[in-house]
């Protein structure tokens, strides 16, 4: 190896001046070298056997690879982008590898080593050349397990980006959603396309704002370009003035105490939309049977109501690839809520006060392509039969509560409570009985009581003998963790543990109304309900104005 005086001219000139970072990389590289036991890397018999990986792209990098000719373009030299002045120096034969690094404090110590000298930069090119290794560096040894794939010589590995088509050698490629892709498809690039510049420009010249700024003095005659809201701390927040209205001498004083001081007046292009347009195509897009909309949007807001009483549905995918687009929202209540008429469920508008036309039609686009997003499935007035079971109450030990509440929740939903017994637990009788039910014209048969486990606990073996062919026994849900589900041609059977005398809200209160709207809840139904399915027992009780059988 050359001397230590040759080196570091050398590596001046191909740097471009002489500073301390370059005493620095030629020491380091020559301490690096002679440590893992290549006396004259550059030399051909060597120059194979070393790989250096420099961690700062600065001045001592230049130097190392004077020093040791390990070069990018040879594959010797692997830039780790860590921002540490420090190399690894890998001998490939050996297996040997030091780690170098320069410490910081050799800059403090410098001005002790050189202090006749005045100017800092002089004083640490002057003392780095001969200050002792172990003040200048931290060394030390280390294990590199070089891959197979970032070995010098020619390409090994090579694979196509399957979104963009370009080559990828050397196994930097990425898996990302169980495709093969470059590194600037999955991780984003440090460039920008100019045509992608340009598209930005478009964009921003497409989304001019279409105002005029207007003194308030200087407003009178010119309309409203949009509700002004005010807010009254506690006591009110609306619009004070509705898009349109054209302001008068006497709305001057109003408007100044509401803190306005200057006006929009609208000049709108044609591929411009305003709010109050904008939020109808919106909700027309958006509701589905047995819900509608008033035609007075109030501050760009419009609210979706349910045109009858029935079970609101929300197709949640739907709602979520909404809300994902740019430029419009919705919010709604949980999906498989019951509702009265005219319950507002949801509220949607265009977030800025004027919309690009492309924007509103991607939005209204992709609420008609998943179609109903909200819908409201009418309660049918099903015919339902209630069997209530126990030896305490068909004794007359206890007085029977059950009926009043079933008949109470199912009157609600427009259900109809034709008949009602009162078993012993007896499992025939309570067999026998369900099977007469099911001649008659029932759409629901009801059981209470007996789905525990105790022995004289045989409302759910009865129900399993009368002939019921899906049956789903148990929840995820407190109360009502023992409930029973069940299946025979159109009448469904449900079996109610003896929480429901006890909690104001149970799992009954979640399947009713969607089996009161025609559906066949399955269990993976009743599974889901798990999130969202425990009662906090609130008092008082504020269901459906709560989380319980809520998903998320």
């Amino acid at each position: 190896m050359e001397t230590f005086e040759v080196l570091l001219q050398e590596s001046a000139e191909t740097h471009g001046h002489l500073c301390p970072g370059q005493v620095v990389g030629v020491r380091m590289a020559m301490e690096g070298c002679r440590r893992i036991g290549l006396d004259n890397p550059r030399e051909r018999s060597q120059i194979k056997k070393l790989i250096v990986y420099v961690e700062m792209d600065r001045c001592a990098t230049d130097a190392i690879s004077v020093v040791t000719g390990a070069r990018l373009g040879r594959r010797s030299l692997k830039f780790v982008d860590n921002g540490i002045m420090a190399a690894t120096f890998v001998n490939l034969e050996t297996g040997k590898a030091v780690r170098i690094v320069s410490k910081e404090r050799a800059r403090t110590l410098a001005a002790s080593k050189a202090s006749h000298i005045r100017d800092r930069h002089r004083q640490q090119l002057d003392a780095y050349k001969t200050m002792a290794c172990e003040d200048l560096f931290d060394i030390q040894m280390v294990k590199v397990d070089v891959d197979v794939c970032d070995m010098p010589g020619p390409t090994k590995f090579k694979a196509v980006c399957q979104k963009c088509g370009q080559v990828v050698r050397d196994k930097r490629e990425v898996m990302k959603n169980n495709q093969i892709l470059c590194r600037p498809c999955a991780l984003g690039t440090y460039f920008t396309l100019l045509k992608e510049q340009e598209k930005k420009e478009n964009e921003k010249n497409r989304t001019a704002w279409p105002f005029k700024t207007v003194p308030v003095n200087q407003a009178v005659g010119t309309a409203v370009a949009h509700d002004m809201t005010q807010v009254i701390p506690g006591k009110y927040k609306g619009p004070a003035f509705k898009k349109g209205h054209k302001i008068t001498s006497g709305d001057l004083c109003r408007l100044m105490q509401m803190g306005k001081n200057n006006l929009y007046v609208l000049d709108l292009k044609t591929h411009q939309i305003h709010e109050d347009d904008a939020v109808m195509e919106l909700a027309s897009a958006l509701a589905g049977p047995g819900v509608t909309f008033s035609g007075t949007p109030s501050e760009g807001k419009l609210e979706l109501r349910a045109a009858y009483p029935g079970l609101f549905k929300v197709n949640v995918s739907a709602l979520e690839s909404f809300n994902m687009l740019p430029n419009v929202m919705c919010a709604s209540i949980h999906t498989h809520t019951a509702v009265a008429k005219h319950q507002s469920l949801a509220a949607t508008r265009a977030i800025p006060l004027v919309i690009h036309r492309s924007d509103l039609d991607q939005a209204v686009s992709r609420a008609k392509e998943q179609f109903p997003v909200f819908s409201v499935t009418l309660f049918l007035p099903l015919k339902i039969r209630l069997i209530i079971t126990g030896d305490e109450v068909y004794k007359g030990l206890i007085q029977d509560r059950f009926q009043a509440i079933v008949k109470e929740k199912v009157s609600r939903l427009g259900g109809t409570l034709k008949e009602s017994v009162i078993l012993p637990d007896n499992r025939d009788r309570i067999t026998r009985q369900i099977r007469e039910f099911l001649k008659k014209d029932t759409d629901l048969i009801i059981t209470t009581g007996g789905m525990s486990v105790d022995p004289d606990d045989v409302t759910k073996e009865a129900i399993e003998e009368s002939g019921f062919e899906r049956i789903h026994y148990s929840s995820a849900v407190l109360p009502g963790a023992m409930f029973l589900l069940g299946y025979h041609g159109r009448t469904t059977i449900m079996g109610l543990p003896a929480c429901g005398l006890y909690h104001r809200t149970t799992i009954f209160d979640l399947i009713l109304p969607r089996v009161m709207a025609g559906e066949k809840p399955d269990v993976r139904d009743l599974a889901r309900l798990g999130h969202g399915g425990l009662c906090l027992n609130c008092k008082p009780c504020r269901f459906p104005a709560c989380s319980f059988g809520k998903p998320g």
